[in-house]
């Protein structure tokens, strides 16, 4: 047998945990390779359940160790791990769990995957310095709305039609109290590290898609525009102010 061959063979026998009678591989009895190789299945399950486990804390919260173990593994069957960083491991799990039929009772387990995703992403994002909103006016002179916003590299967009961002933040203590507001509640949120560690910035809708419009490269007066037409009453000023108080941005320049 070819090496790649015998590694596939190998990686095969890994993930099938059925009873192993004979392979071409050893000449040790059936018994005993079983035992042996279930050392390996076992470190393998191990490592995809803490592997997600780390990247989806609160969905593992959710469902319990036990049942998140289980996804992890049929996860991990489903979509096989494609490079040697397990940071990238967990890419696809919102995806699953949006198919996985045993959560099929609960459509917002995929919304809570995709948060914590984005979360685990913007962590290993590289740092930059933020912009400060004096500063940005100090650059802009006369006419900061001519000017365009660079969005910080670990800014990330999230909507969901359910109350993911609340489910999240509640969560996040040792006793989790009573959600108070419907499931089926739509949100949006920011997701960014301005510093160490990883932030859900809960925003508005009109908020939302201004900062997605900044985010595309447009001017600020174009952005905002975008919220106007949306609530001509809309506070501009103080949105403005809690973007750069957030740490949202890490440039600007004029759109010529």
């Amino acid at each position: 047998m070819q090496l790649r061959d015998i590694q596939q063979a190998f990686a095969d026998l890994l993930l099938n945990s059925t009873q192993i009678n004979d392979h071409p591989l050893f000449s040790t009895k059936s018994q005993v390779l079983f035992e042996r190789v279930e050392i390996y299945r076992n470190n393998r399950a191990a490592i995809w359940s803490n592997t997600l486990g780390n990247a989806f804390p609160v969905l593992r919260r959710l469902v319990g160790n036990e049942f998140f173990s289980y996804l992890a593994q049929e996860y991990g069957l489903a979509f096989p791990s494609t490079t040697g960083n397990l940071n990238l491991f967990g890419e696809r799990f919102a995806e699953f769990l949006l198919h996985e039929k045993s959560v099929s009772s609960y459509p917002y387990f995929s919304s809570i995957a995709e948060l914590e995703w984005l979360l685990h992403l913007a962590y290993y994002e590289r740092d930059q310095e933020v912009l400060g909103i004096a500063e940005f006016l100090s650059t802009s002179a006369d006419d900061p709305g001519g000017f365009c916003l660079k969005v910080h590299p670990t800014l990330h967009f999230f909507s969901s039609e359910y109350a993911a961002v609340d489910i999240f933040y509640a969560h996040q203590y040792a006793v989790v109290p009573e959600l108070q507001v419907s499931i089926t509640t739509p949100c949006y949120a920011i997701v960014h590290r301005p510093q160490w560690k990883s932030l859900v910035t809960r925003v508005s809708e009109i908020d939302f898609l201004i900062l997605q419009a900044l985010s595309s490269g447009n001017t600020l007066e174009t952005s905002i525009e975008v919220g106007l037409k949306r609530d001509a009453n809309f506070p501009i000023a103080a949105s403005l102010q809690s973007w750069f108080d957030a740490g949202f941005f890490v440039g600007a320049c004029c759109k010529d």
